[in-house]
């Protein structure tokens, strides 16, 4: 068997299974059973934020106090 045949197959088999493992990882991002960590990934942004307007109100609030 010439390399230029081995090398082929392998480029090719390769390639299936980068596809497969790209299918694979899209069907376990998106199973139903990761839904709640995606949720609370995708609102994790809003959570900074939340907390930030928290720690404003807090400062105003010493402030007035002192």
């Amino acid at each position: 068997m010439a390399w230029e045949t081995l090398l082929s197959q392998f480029k090719g088999l390769h390639t299936l299974l980068m596809i497969a493992l790209f299918i694979g990882i899209c069907i376990w991002a998106f199973s139903p059973s990761r839904q709640r960590e995606n949720e609370k990934a995708a609102h994790l942004v809003f959570e900074d934020e939340d907390m930030e307007a928290r720690t404003i109100e807090q400062q105003r609030r010493d402030n007035h106090n002192e």
